[in-house]
């Protein structure tokens, strides 16, 4: 009889970054977060309730950054008293935005070096 315990295996990349961003909006008590590459394709999303398209959030997070207008633009189909915030990093050479809405997150320093080694598994 094999007395070794089952090797579980870790999530898939994609799988992980969900789980992260899960976690990162209950900490934070987000409403939504994403992360998108810099094409605004969403890599990975979470939301507390069905109330926000995550793919329309990743498409214009990069444009948020540049644009002030379509900050403001996003902001009438939110609540007065939501946050919304997107912030590009570098991650594993590469950039990706960080969009959030019910707050924001004060450091990211520790979710981009979560991001780094997850997506380093990509590779």
């Amino acid at each position: 009889m094999n007395s070794e315990l089952p090797h579980k295996s870790p999530p898939p990349p994609v799988l992980a970054l969900g789980n992260y961003l899960k976690t990162l909006a209950q900490e934070h008590a987000l409403k939504a977060i994403t992360l998108s590459n810099d094409d605004g394709l969403l890599l990975a999303g979470h939301q507390q309730s069905a109330d926000f398209d995550l793919d329309e959030l990743a498409a214009l997070a990069p444009l948020m950054e540049v644009s002030p207008g379509v900050r403001d633009a996003m902001r009438q189909g939110l609540a007065p008293h939501d946050e919304l915030a997107a912030v590009s990093m570098e991650v594993s050479e590469q950039s990706v935005f960080l969009t959030t809405v019910g707050g924001s997150l004060a450091d990211v320093d520790e979710p981009r070096q979560a991001f780094s080694r997850i997506l380093n598994l990509l590779h």
